[in-house]
């Protein structure tokens, strides 16, 4: 059975079925920095919220070299263990720009922006919050500066709480 991760084009958490609305895909082009996006696997709906300043499709030959060789160049090691082993291994997947923030992150001197880093990871931050993407339920293995294997306790506390579901039987 197949899982949506959309609602009419919107991004859905593989946890929740909340949508959660942002501009449509086709305004962005996978060449443009500074961004915020959800990749989603195409096997098992896990998913992974990730930030960038680079150009994306940049980002992403970065990921693949990570998937390809995880031990050498997975940065994002659950995300790239993800798809170099077990049953998700070689899956495709797909990706959607959650947010194209403004400019491209940089100073006019071609540096990192600190202050736009700062704002682009709190962005980050708050869409890993709002999907719960953070592991070990998804594939994003750092929120707000911490990492989820080390102090899962402190992870939880990130996350808002869920409306309760009750059902009364008739």
């Amino acid at each position: 059975m197949k899982k949506n991760t959309s609602y009419h084009g919107y991004p859905l958490s593989s946890l929740q079925s909340n949508p959660y609305k942002i501009k449509p895909l086709y305004l962005y082009i996978y060449h443009s920095p500074n961004v915020i996006y959800l990749l989603t696997c195409n096997r098992c709906h896990l998913q992974y919220v990730g930030e960038t300043a680079q150009k994306l499709n940049e980002r992403f030959n970065f990921h693949k070299t990570g998937f390809r060789h995880p031990a050498k160049h997975g940065h994002c090691r659950i995300l790239s263990t993800h798809f170099n082993e077990g049953l998700c291994k070689g899956a495709t997947y797909k990706v959607q720009i959650l947010e194209k923030l403004q400019g491209n992150g940089r100073t006019a001197r071609g540096a990192l922006d600190p202050s736009i880093t700062q704002f682009r990871k709190s962005k980050e931050t708050e869409w890993i919050r709002r999907l719960r993407t953070a592991y070990p339920y998804v594939l994003n293995d750092k929120i707000g500066g911490y990492t989820s294997r080390s102090d899962n306790s402190v992870i939880a506390t990130k996350f808002p709480s869920l409306n309760r579901f009750t059902y009364t039987w008739h």
